[in-house]
């Protein structure tokens, strides 16, 4: 994201498709604060690392932490409370969502999905 800091906030603006292939907790937040002036996103990609062993409202919550003053801020903007959420799409992999399950890890099931967007969802209400 620091490509992103280096821009112009006209630019910003006029951005519509975000794709970030790791997504890495320790920057999570500052890299959301950076798209705040990203206002006409259409489409926000997480490919992975979303959380590698959590239940789905945990993870949901986890990433509200990071993420919310953004999906937030989107909403007031768009007239949405729900318009950052809708945008945001995840990767489909074990490397985005997934669970440990004795010593391996599986990938969330598509109901385990469902569970997190809807927990993000309510808690950008």
């Amino acid at each position: 994201m620091n490509f992103l800091v280096r821009l112009n906030p006209t630019i910003r603006r006029a951005i519509k498709n975000i794709e970030i292939d790791t997504y890495k907790k320790t920057t999570g937040m500052a890299a959301f604060s950076a798209m705040l002036d990203c206002r006409n996103l259409e489409e926000l990609r997480i490919h992975s690392n979303i959380n590698t062993n959590a239940t789905p409202s945990k993870a949901a919550k986890a990433l509200f932490v990071d993420a919310g003053h953004f999906l937030k801020t989107l909403g007031v903007l768009h007239g949405d409370p729900e318009h950052g959420v809708k945008i945001m799409r995840f990767g489909e992999t074990i490397k985005c969502f997934a669970i440990k399950n004795g010593d391996e890890l599986r990938a969330w099931t598509a109901q385990e999905v469902e569970r997190f967007h809807q927990v993000l969802l309510n808690l950008a209400r």
